[in-house]
């Protein structure tokens, strides 16, 4: 298609879309009339069906409209847009503009991005471009519901009005930090999802003005809470989860092992630090055990269980059969040292590979079947214990010397 049938096509779209919600106003031209702007989309307050009129006018945004047939930007959801236009944007009626990109093939509407161009970015990437004659975008899809759309273009147009040259280009110092607001319309759940896409930060003075004077970076924001994970078993482990959207979410139990569920996807993190001692990775192999053979119930918004066992290979499985193995030698080497009075928290992974070999030299030792027994001397840690092997039972022992 020729770069105007795109233009053409895309507006197309765009109008069919808009023009079926109640509380909107669309005009767009079809042609290049502005030579920064595509029209405008007048937003009221009125119920369904009712009769727009200007009474009932809340404000009014103006738009560009791309098209595209390029594949990449479908796929990476990142665009370019030229500094010139940029400018163009920031002298537009409200210092700001509403970008639509409009994804088209041959079959016809694949997807519709967007991004809210406010005046206090604008000023910023003007500020900052140095000598670049573009910059590059990260795109943000356009919602399909009737209400998000109008929530999103109206939280736009207030954030607009609070962004007004007089704002923007006042000299104000000493603000107070602990009047931080963000300017939102919409429903309360979609509040976080809306500080994570770039809000603009503001900060209230002491004549009640806000003054724009940040953006949080998008994406940077994860939720953290305490989640308890209901195992199949009736027992549950109590960890810590973080997530950036809903269908990734990460669970952290006891400091080192981490699982993160990505879009039906399982991915492991084990990690037995230097710091914990023999008892606590005894135990976190107990946790991880635990998960794995019972897989768990996740609360908040994830409400479905998930069956671990099933996301693994036979070499991972192995993996973790060597890591089970592991726990049971350390719980016999464990009882071994509590009947010699070893009572010391030992960090097995900090210890020497000299003691660590004596440790399992020891059980070794405790389970060779000796029918007349035998006196041992184990060297440890630079202190001796001495103590008779019968029938693998632990007859007497000797204090250190």
């Amino acid at each position: 298609m020729r770069q105007d049938q795109i233009e053409m096509e895309s507006i197309s779209h765009l109008k069919l879309k808009l023009g079926r919600i109640s509380s909107l106003k669309v005009n767009l031209f079809e042609n290049d009339k502005t030579p920064f702007y595509d029209g405008e989309i007048g937003i009221y307050n009125v119920q369904y069906n009712e009769q727009l009129n200007k009474k009932k006018i809340v404000s009014e945004v103006r738009v560009q409209i791309k098209g595209t047939t390029d594949k990449k930007v479908l796929k990476n959801a990142k665009d370019t847009v030229s500094v010139t236009d940029l400018n163009g944007f920031s002298r537009l009626q409200g210092g700001g503009c509403f970008y639509f990109i409009v994804c088209i093939s041959d079959d016809g509407l694949e997807k519709i991005y967007y991004y809210d161009f406010q005046p206090f970015e604008l000023k910023r990437i003007l500020e900052e471009k140095g000598q670049q004659g573009t910059i590059t975008i990260d795109l943000k899809e356009f919602p399909s519901e009737h209400e998000d759309i109008v929530n999103l273009l109206k939280t736009f147009a207030i954030n607009l009005d609070y962004q007004s040259r007089d704002v923007l280009n006042a000299n104000v110092t000493n603000l107070p930090t602990d009047k931080i607001t963000i300017k939102y319309h919409g429903r309360r759940k979609d509040y976080e999802k809306y500080m994570n896409s770039g809000a603009v930060v503001y900060v209230s003075t002491q004549e009640n003005i806000s003054v724009p004077v940040g953006q949080i970076v998008p994406n940077s924001i994860m939720y953290l809470s305490e989640l308890k994970l209901q195992l199949d078993n009736g027992k549950q482990l109590i960890g810590v989860s973080s997530r950036d959207d809903l269908n990734n979410i990460t669970f952290t139990i006891d400091n080192t092992l981490k699982i993160r569920y990505d879009k039906d996807k399982i991915h492991f993190n084990f990690k037995l630090d230097n710091t914990f001692t023999i008892e606590e990775i005894i135990s976190c192999v107990n946790n991880l055990e635990n998960i794995f053979k019972n897989g768990f119930y996740i609360g908040e918004n994830f409400e479905k269980h998930i069956k671990i066992n099933k996301y693994f290979s036979h070499e991972t499985l192995k993996e973790f059969k060597d890591l089970y193995d592991f726990r049971d030698e350390l719980i016999k080497i464990l009882e071994l040292l509590k009947k010699l009075q070893v009572n010391k928290k030992i960090k097995y992974h900090e210890l020497s590979d000299e003691d660590k070999i004596k440790l399992h030299n020891l059980l070794d030792e405790f389970e060779t079947t000796r029918p007349n027994g035998k006196l041992i001397k184990f060297d440890f840690e630079g202190n001796y214990y001495y103590f008779f092997v019968c029938q693998n039972k632990l007859d007497s022992s000797f204090s250190p010397m």
